[in-house]
């Protein structure tokens, strides 16, 4: 059986808008290995928490990249 866990990564440029939200989530969606996102507003503190396969390591430098391209947010 295949665990799955998550990873958590903090976002700056401070989305906030339901658009906004879905962009970051398209572009990161694109990537390989992606399981579910989840975003968590926390006043000034965004939360992207991906799900993935515990034997995948996901690719940090890939989604900075990914969030960059949704507009003027990256990770923190």
């Amino acid at each position: 059986m295949t665990r799955l866990i998550s990873t958590t990564y903090e976002l700056g440029g401070t989305p906030r808008t339901e658009r906004q939200f879905r962009s970051i989530w398209h572009q990161v969606a694109a990537l390989p290995d992606i399981g579910a996102i989840a975003f968590e507003n926390h006043g000034d503190e965004i939360l992207m928490i991906i799900k993935h396969k515990e034997t995948v390591a996901l690719d940090r430098a890939a989604i900075g990249a990914a969030v960059r391209a949704a507009g003027p947010f990256d990770l923190v």
